[in-house]
């Protein structure tokens, strides 16, 4: 059982970022309300009840500014739905007369960006402080905000100006689609800037495995679910996972195929621990979406929680499929590969990933477990070295290349390495460990029982620091203290094989041969080398000691 610090886990939390660059500060909602045409919803039922009546409706009688109103009412209680509704009449009146002398559709949108961005001062900014949530309604108010909501004003608008347009949705982006002909796109958080074709996204959007067949143009339906899953996901990571369900539940009234919902659920699914439920729902939505990445990132990650490595594996492979070098996912496969024994998958997808991401430290920390498992040393030392280089802060890896050093014998190093771990975190309880073993190798067991009593109080169910602690309690010749320090550390972790072994040997220095080989022969049945009087217990199988064979023999660490 190595003191290694091996606790800060640093794997990728499941989390869903379909249109992250919409979602990222959209902790959003969007309002109760009125529908095309003017024909005024009922003020008095609930955002659910008039979303479902919405949803009933044929699509060319959804307004979508309605629509994203009710949505954000489920945030904001207060919201004056027709007071905003007649907000974008106004603005609708006063775009008419400007687009009243141009024909030609492309001459129209431009018209439109001019007035938009220009005379009404709109613009589009993608960050909002922390904790703001951001409606269709405060769009309106503030005249700022992403591709969403720039979007949705621009549907709206030509919904009343008699411009048909519609909302095209791929990852991490929406943009405006004017149906011709000719078919033309615009692209909202460009001041309006109109395409001819939606290839302008290749050289817009840096992302590096765009597909440009991806982004898909939606009816008035589609849209309002692509409005509520990002409010949905937004009020999820604001832990309102009640009304976050109930928006993906409703985005698939609007649009049964709608797969970002679907994984939605799926990660609240996972976060409640219904683990059949979230794989129903990721594999749906791949099922429905094919190259949805953060369903098949949802579903390998959630493969991995419950033990099913094989499968996990399999997500993964097809994730990078969809997108190459995607980071997160080369990271997950390092940590699975690990898990599953295969040190030389895992090192290979660790080195990958410290050349994808050389800047973070956590690769290089990740790397160093399948190198010192596999041997090499030299190497693990070396990953943690760039680990410190990197972030000279990062406590786990100083007790880390502590413990190699020291197991190579360099305690002066492995003492340095300690007390930069407890510099940078002074209740580091492997930090302390550490420094008791190198004060006990040096003879003071007595400073050292302290550093580890003192470890021990600050980390009582870590089976590592009984071991140790045992080990020096042996050494300074207090046997009884140091069985009962061993019994303790296998109560904690029963299949450490270095433990029963260490037991082993001083139950048989403490005069207890008949238990000592029983704990010996559990040791070797774990993997150990037994050796010496030990050895010769276990082969004996009567609990004699063989003469001559000097101490208790066995193998240490």
């Amino acid at each position: 059982m190595a003191s290694i610090a091996r606790e800060r886990e640093v794997g990728f939390v499941i989390g869903f970022h379909y249109l992250a660059g919409i979602a990222v500060g959209l902790t959003t909602a969007f309002g109760a309300a009125g529908d095309a045409g003017g024909t005024p919803l009922d003020r008095e039922a609930g955002v659910l009840d008039t979303l479902a009546a919405l949803a009933e409706r044929p699509d060319e009688e959804v307004d979508v500014a309605a629509a994203a109103l009710v949505v954000a009412k489920g945030i904001y209680p207060d919201l004056d739905v027709q007071a905003h509704l007649r907000q974008v009449d106004r603005l609708a009146r006063e775009l008419r007369t400007s687009l009243a002398p141009h024909r030609a559709p492309e001459a129209r949108l431009r018209t439109m960006a001019q007035v938009v961005y220009g005379d009404w001062g709109y613009a589009a900014r993608d960050v909002l402080p922390p904790g703001v949530f951001v409606g269709f309604n405060e769009v309106l108010e503030r005249r700022q905000w992403n591709c969403l909501g720039l979007t949705v004003l621009y549907i709206a608008l030509g919904q009343r100006v008699g411009m048909p347009m519609r909302m095209v949705s791929g990852p991490g982006h929406v943009f405006v689609e004017y149906i011709g002909p000719p078919a033309l796109h615009v692209e909202t958080t460009d001041h309006g800037r109109v395409h001819a074709r939606k290839d302008y996204l290749t050289g817009y959007l840096p992302f590096p495995h765009m597909e440009l067949d991806d982004y898909v143009a939606l009816n008035a339906k589609r849209t309002v679910a692509v409005i509520l899953s990002q409010t949905a996901l937004a009020v999820q990571n604001r832990g309102r996972a009640g009304l976050a369900r109930q928006y993906y539940e409703m985005a698939l009234r609007f649009d049964q195929g709608h797969a970002e919902a679907h994984a939605g659920l799926g990660f609240l699914h996972a976060a409640s621990g219904s683990a059949s439920e979230a794989a129903a729902a990721f594999r749906r939505a791949i099922e429905l979406s094919p190259r949805l990445p953060e369903a098949y990132g949802g579903l390998g990650n959630l493969l991995h929680a419950t033990g099913d490595l094989s499968g996990a594996l399999d997500v993964y492979e097809r994730l990078l499929e969809i997108r190459p070098d995607e980071p997160k996912t080369v990271f997950n496969m390092g940590q699975v590969l690990y898990e599953a024994g295969d040190l030389d998958g895992s090192i290979a997808a660790f080195g990958r990933y410290t050349k994808l991401m050389p800047g973070d430290p956590d690769g290089f920390a990740r790397l160093a477990f399948p190198l010192e498992d596999k041997g090499d040393v030299a190497g693990a030392m070396s990953a943690y070295r760039e680990t410190l280089r990197i972030d000279p802060t990062y406590a786990d890896a100083h007790v880390n290349l502590g413990f190699l050093l020291e197991r190579e014998g360099k305690t002066a190093e492995a003492m340095e390495a300690y007390e930069a771990a407890l510099t940078v975190r002074p209740k580091h309880a492997l930090a302390m460990a550490g420094r008791g073993r190198v004060l006990a190798a040096g003879g003071q067991t007595g400073a050292a029982i302290e550093l580890l009593e003192k470890a021990l109080a600050l980390s009582p169910g870590n089976p590592v620091l009984w071991l140790d602690y045992g080990n020096i309690l042996r050494q300074a010749g207090r046997l009884e203290e140091a069985v009962a320090a061993y019994r303790r550390a296998i109560g904690l972790d029963p299949t450490d094989a270095e433990t029963h072994l260490a037991l082993a040997q001083a139950l048989l220095e403490a005069g207890n041969p008949e238990e000592a080989r029983a704990h010996a022969a559990r040791a070797q049945a774990l993997g150990a080398k037994i050796e010496g009087n030990l050895a010769d217990l276990v082969s004996r199988g009567d609990g004699r000691v063989g003469a001559g064979q000097g101490d208790g023999g066995g193998s240490t660490r």
